[in-house]
């Protein structure tokens, strides 16, 4: 069976496929948490903290010293682990951890007011869904900030 398609909901479906003897092959669900089992589960990709690496790596080599992590608890069990994974590389650092902001996903969803409580920030990643990556984007485009724009894979998308 091909899914499931968040790390959150992998949990669950992995009791009932195993119950049932039914391979799941997932094509997104990236949790650490689900690493190095033998189980009915096959990712097809890398673990959301390998992830998590490459963002703390991109980020630190550019010098980025105040970023904001905005992240949806939509999907919690991929996004959490990668946002304190992003925080301790800078703490390990000895830099300042970085400002986070979790929200929860709405149709009435807008980030101006968080853009603006953050003026001093040098970049914004955004640790979700490809439109709100889209609304991010626009907000910090709107208040004249030239911060960086970063997404994890979960918020790149055709859109």
């Amino acid at each position: 069976m091909i899914g499931p398609m968040y790390s959150s909901e992998a949990e669950s479906a992995l009791t009932a496929a195993t119950r049932r003897s039914i391979l799941l092959v997932s094509p997104s669900v990236a949790s650490h948490r689900f690493s190095g089992k033998d189980d009915a589960l096959v990712r097809v990709i890398g673990s959301n903290l390998d992830e998590a690496d490459t963002l703390s790596s991109f980020l630190l080599q550019r010098g980025i010293a105040k970023p904001v992590l905005v992240w949806t608890r939509l999907n919690e069990a991929y996004l959490r682990p990668m946002v304190d994974r992003i925080c301790s590389s800078y703490v390990r650092r000895n830099l300042p951890r970085p400002a986070t902001l979790d929200y929860s996903s709405s149709l009435d969803l807008e980030f101006d007011s968080v853009v603006a409580s953050h003026g001093n920030a040098d970049a914004f990643v955004s640790l979700g869904t490809p439109m709100e990556a889209a609304l991010l984007a626009r907000a910090v485009r709107r208040s004249g900030s030239r911060a960086l724009l970063v997404g994890c894979q979960s918020s790149v998308g055709k859109d």
